[in-house]
């Protein structure tokens, strides 16, 4: 009688490391294995059992194994019938992740994704098949999909997120001319014009810094005109410069 002595678990997704060992064979004596995995026959090639008179199935994936016998290639006598079972390693939730929303252009990379050393998220244009997309994919709006995937085992989630990404364009620059003030004046009194939905934001500098408050006192000197639409945030791409 053959049974089983040792099974040895799948640690991978991507390749199959599992085992099975069999005993109660005569020491250096070659057999056909044959079994069935979720129901599907396979016949190994021969193997040869050790100075034990043990045999090792190897190379196997998770699943159910049954039916297994050998058969004496000297006798041609089959064995008796055993199973086991082999469990392969947990496969990763499917990301929680957040609709989101760019200003301009955005890439997949942009994309805010939850941190966790063990997981990587790849992004697809489908909730199921597809090819991952790059990085430095440009991201347009509509609803791409996140796969989890564990870079220890290469197992990766059963279902995918569907995160809904929205790109917005940006203002235009502000239409302003220069412009001059007798005696003291704010802020309040500088002019430029926007799109409907936008408004202004004024700058001392081109790029960067803090906007100026209305009641801010003006000086001589240039001031930056900022568009901001009022729904999306964004922002224009430059300033528009009034001395």
């Amino acid at each position: 009688l053959i049974s089983i002595k040792t099974t040895t678990q799948p640690t991978s997704c991507v390749v199959n490391n599992g085992s099975i060992q069999i005993q109660g064979l005569s020491s250096g004596a070659a057999y056909n294995v044959s079994y069935k995995v979720d129901g599907t026959t396979v016949v190994s090639s021969v193997l040869g059992a050790d100075i034990n008179g043990d045999i090792s199935i190897t190379g196997l994936s998770a699943g159910s194994y049954t039916d297994i016998f050998v058969k004496s290639n000297t006798t041609n006598c089959s064995s008796n019938l055993v199973s086991a079972t082999l469990v392969g390693p947990t496969a990763p939730n499917a990301p929680v992740i957040a609709a989101q929303s760019f200003c301009g252009t955005a890439t997949v990379g942009s994309i805010v994704v939850p941190i966790n050393a063990n997981v990587e998220i790849k992004w697809y244009t489908s909730a199921t098949g597809g090819i991952a997309l790059s990085s430095t994919e440009a991201l347009s709006s509509t609803t791409y999909y996140a796969e989890a995937v564990d870079v220890s085992t290469g197992c990766i989630s059963g279902t995918r997120t569907p995160v809904s990404i929205t790109v917005n364009s940006l203002p235009a620059e502000p239409i302003a001319t220069d412009v001059s003030f007798c005696g003291a004046t704010t802020v309040s009194s500088l002019s430029a014009t926007v799109n409907p939905g936008e408004q202004v934001r004024w700058y001392i500098s081109a790029t960067g810094g803090t906007p100026l408050n209305a009641t801010d006192v003006l000086t001589t000197r240039a001031y930056y005109a900022e568009a901001v639409n009022t729904t999306t945030t964004c922002t224009s791409a430059s300033r528009k410069v009034v001395n």
